[in-house]
């Protein structure tokens, strides 16, 4: 006889103890019936198998049976698989009383009439009683929803008389079964309904085998599986996307359990969606509208959908279906789903996402609904639609012009084809302004007007002698009379020009203008950009070009009172990669500028995850705000990543601004020399001069930076080269006296500081103790508000030199919190995980983590909630 004696341990189940306590009772009981009630996944199976466990380790016969839905017509298939093996074993103990049930067993006859289920149900129980007789018997029934009825009568009966017989029955079901009830009245029974993990039970299950998952991330997986055992498992052990190979095993054997036509609905139902009608989806399914009805009911009790019917329990099992296909199989429902979807009236994107999964068939009309996805989205998906619509390659396609809608999608998601794809289309004489303008901002100029301008941007000679003759055409045409000025080469260029010059390109040529006035410091510079920007058309334009960027660029680095409108209208307008990298590196510089850290770290690295050119001076923004907080190890690691940096061209271009970042940066870390390496002029070089002793070369580097800011009438240009001078100056009456004019120039961020520290070391030499912590405690406010941690441990030095002892920097409470970290635990304390914060603030989990856990230290606070309710008092 077939017994089973388990030696194996197995894994203890969570949350699972109540349950646990009635198998283990019925087994030391040597009698009892248990059925196991609950939705799919909830572990039905896994407390049978701890029940057939219990069982055999105390010497209990142990018989299984596991029946499909195929097997339900078959009469008493369940009781067939339970018990033929034994009946075959033991020939002796199938006559007399149990003689039926041998026929039955041994030979598959049943008896006909009315009486044969009761015939069976008694005849059953006497051969149950004789395999009863050595050592107790366990019956064990997986999936009794899919039992046959006749078989359940049987289980019902022996149930009935479960006190009288050493037998025990364990029965898993999905739904409310006719076991049920067949069993109602059975003082022996008992029925369990397992329910899905808490939040502290999907943990302990998750940490199991990645011990160290944040408890965010494991209440996520919790609330995303529903509680669901094996989905907590799946979703915490692969990636977003992945379908694991266990997952994919056990969708195969639902899939396996069903008939044709639920198989055929809910293979339909993986390829069309869930949001599919009946019409539909009856029809990709190859079935009539009203059987689907019926085969969604089964597909419930199947486990596979929700009790509403139009749902999967989780769509990693829509995801699991589509994986089992055959790629023949895959390609023929997308194919009539499409169909479906025309002809019920759907929308082109709906179409479409069922074309991108077919082959192409060099049909026009798979061409003219993929091209109307596109022109109903933008970015990657258009890219997506419009790269599958040239591969149709129907004989009436206009392919040249599918090209240049191509590239242009691609450009303005940033895809890595992109040049690939304008240069074809150019190549084949497209050549409209969303072409030219696009490749112009990839550094390739097709023409001589406005639309190629943005090619010229990154060499200075080139772009000043494009945009003086656009200039000078655009004048000539304002006045109307064509009379030349200047050189004839000048003239000419211009003449050639002003036929294409139009009065919507003048803004285009005026923020160009202010650009290389900003280069030149020139003091138009301001009022040629405010000029531009007064033209809409130029922020409308922002997704094809950089002339708005350009321009409002000029009122950031000039610090104008309507820089910070005109970033967020470029925000707000941002539809391509290209502007919101534009924007976010704008507003980084700004926030920089201001003495905002976290901001311009947050803004940088936005900017940074779009491809060079688009990430513009981000690098150098980043950079410099780190080494402003004192974070030198980071800013090293920035600067080392910038070969690293994705282009969409050559590779990215070392500019002006980061070479004068990684001078900041040397700076901060005392290495003067190196400083002297990346820039000879402006006020980074006088400080470094400075301070290897070279007080007159200091002196008269930052006099020539004071100049030139003065005559560009900026006032944070002018701060900067005057607190530059000061450090230059011996002697210390004078250098306070260049610190206080300086302040009245730098407003409110760290160049205030920077010129406060100076001013406050100076009036301290001089003994002035009183003025000079009237200077220094402003600086170290201001300093510790902003994170700039090297500027607050000066500040703090120096007014102890005062003789005073400043208060600390607090250790606990909000005011200890650093502006990152308050950033983090403010967005933790309205609810965001983990991750969605090291998404939107572009830093890894581990980042946040650590400075969260800080925050909750400083806080002494231990939940979210907590941490809510600290933040708000």
């Amino acid at each position: 006889m077939s017994r089973l004696r388990s030696t194996t341990v197995l894994s203890p189940l969570i949350e699972r103890d109540p349950e646990l306590e009635t198998l283990q009772t019925v087994v030391r009981a040597g009698r009892g019936v248990v059925v196991i009630e609950a939705a799919a996944g909830l572990g039905k199976t896994a407390l049978l198998e701890q029940a057939a466990a219990l069982a055999g380790a105390d010497g209990w016969t142990v018989r299984r049976a596991t029946p499909s839905p195929l097997e339900q017509r078959l009469p008493f298939g369940v009781v067939r698989a339970l018990l033929e093996a034994p009946a075959r074993e033991h020939p002796d103990l199938v006559d007399g009383a149990a003689c039926a049930a041998g026929e039955l067993l041994r030979d598959g006859v049943s008896p006909r009439g009315d009486s044969s289920l009761l015939t069976i149900a008694h005849s059953t129980l006497w051969f149950c009683s004789a395999l009863a007789a050595d050592a107790p018997l366990a019956l064990v029934v997986d999936d009794a929803q899919w039992a046959d009825r006749m078989s359940l009568g049987v289980l019902a009966y022996l149930a009935r008389r479960i006190e009288d017989l050493p037998l025990a029955l364990f029965v898993g079901t999905r739904t409310s079964s006719d076991l049920l009830s067949l069993l109602s009245g059975v003082r022996a029974a008992t029925v369990l309904q397992p329910r899905p993990l808490s939040a502290r039970g999907a943990a302990e299950l998750i940490r199991r085998v990645a011990p160290e998952t944040p408890g965010t991330v494991c209440r996520d997986v919790q609330r995303a599986a529903g509680g669901v055992p094996w989905l907590v498992s799946e979703l915490a052990l692969t990636a977003p996307g992945e379908i694991s190979a266990s997952t994919r095993a056990r969708v195969r054997r639902r899939l396996a359990e069903l008939a044709a036509r639920e198989r055929a609905v809910i293979e339909a139902l993986a390829v069309v969606g869930e949001d599919a009608s009946r019409h539909v989806l009856a029809e990709v399914a190859g079935v009539s509208v009203g059987e689907v009805g019926a085969a969604r009911d089964l597909l419930v009790d199947a486990g596979l959908l929700t009790a509403d019917c139009d749902h999967f329990t989780h769509p990693v099992i829509a995801g699991a279906i589509v994986a089992e296909l055959s790629c023949g199989e895959r390609e023929r429902l997308h194919r009539a789903a499409a169909r479906a979807l025309i002809g019920a009236g759907a929308e082109a994107r709906a179409v479409a996402g069922h074309l991108l999964d077919v082959g192409p068939s060099a049909n026009p009309e798979v061409t003219a609904w993929l091209v109307a996805a596109a022109e109903a989205t933008r970015g990657e998906e258009a890219a997506t639609y419009l790269r599958r619509a040239v591969d149709e390659g129907a004989p009436t396609d206009d392919r040249p012009a599918l090209l240049a809608a191509l590239g242009v999608a691609a450009f303005d998601a940033a895809l890595p084809e992109a040049y690939t794809w304008l240069h074809a289309a150019a190549d084949e004489a497209v050549r409209t302004p969303d072409v030219v303008s696009r490749l112009a901002g990839l550094g390739v100029p097709l023409d001589e007007d406005v639309t190629s301008l943005d090619a010229y941007v990154g060499d200075s000679g080139t772009h000043a002698r494009r945009v003086a003759a656009l200039a000078h055409a655009d004048d000539v045409a304002a006045r109307g009379d064509g009379a030349p000025h200047g050189d004839g080469a000048h003239a000419a260029r211009g003449a050639h020009a002003a036929a294409r010059v139009s009065s919507g390109d003048h803004a285009v040529v005026l923020a160009h203008r202010a650009h290389l006035a900003l280069a030149d410091g020139d003091p138009r510079a301001v009022a040629l950009a405010v000029s531009a920007l007064e033209e809409p058309r130029l922020l409308a334009h922002a997704d094809r070009q950089r002339a708005y960027e350009l321009a409002a660029r000029v009122l950031v680095v000039a610090g104008h009172e309507r820089a910070e409108a005109a970033v967020q209208a470029l925000v707000d307008a941002a539809g391509s990669a290209r502007t919101r990298a534009a924007a976010a590196a704008l507003g980084a510089e700004l926030a920089l500028r201001q003495g905002r850290l976290a901001d311009a770290e947050d803004g940088a690295r936005r900017a940074l995850a779009y491809p060079d050119p688009f990430c513009g001076d981000a690098l150098a923004v980043l950079v410099s705000a780190l080494a402003e907080r004192g974070a030198f190890e980071d800013a090293q690691a920035a600067v080392r990543g910038f070969d690293g940096i994705h282009s969409l061209m050559d590779g990215p271009v070392e500019t002006p601004a980061l070479r004068e970042a990684r001078a900041r940066l040397a700076l901060a870390e005392g290495a003067f020399e190196q400083v002297l390496d990346d820039v000879s002029g402006g006020p980074v070089a006088a400080l470094a001069l400075a301070h290897l002793g070279r007080r007159a070369e200091a002196a008269a580097v930052a006099d020539a930076a004071l100049a030139a800011a003065e005559r560009f009438g900026a006032a944070l240009p002018i701060a900067a080269a005057l607190h530059a001078r000061a450090v230059a100056e011996p002697d210390p009456a004078l250098r306070a006296t260049i610190c206080e004019r300086g302040l009245m120039f730098a407003g409110h961020g760290l160049e205030a500081v920077r010129l406060r520290l100076e001013l406050g070391a100076a009036l301290a030499y001089l003994g002035s103790r009183v003025e000079a912590r009237d200077a220094l405690r402003p600086a170290l406010a201001d300093a510790d508000a902003a994170g700039a941690v090297p500027l607050a441990q000066r500040a703090r030095r120096e007014l102890v030199a005062t003789g005073l002892r400043p208060r600390q920097a607090a250790l606990e409470g909000a005011e200890a919190l650093t502006p990152r970290q308050r950033q983090i635990c403010e967005l933790a304390a309205v609810g965001k995980g983990n991750r969605a914060i090291a998404q939107e603030l572009f830093l890894s989990i581990k980042t946040v983590e650590t400075h969260l856990a800080a925050g909750y230290r400083k806080l002494g606070v231990n939940t979210r909630a907590e941490l809510a309710a600290e933040l708000a008092a």
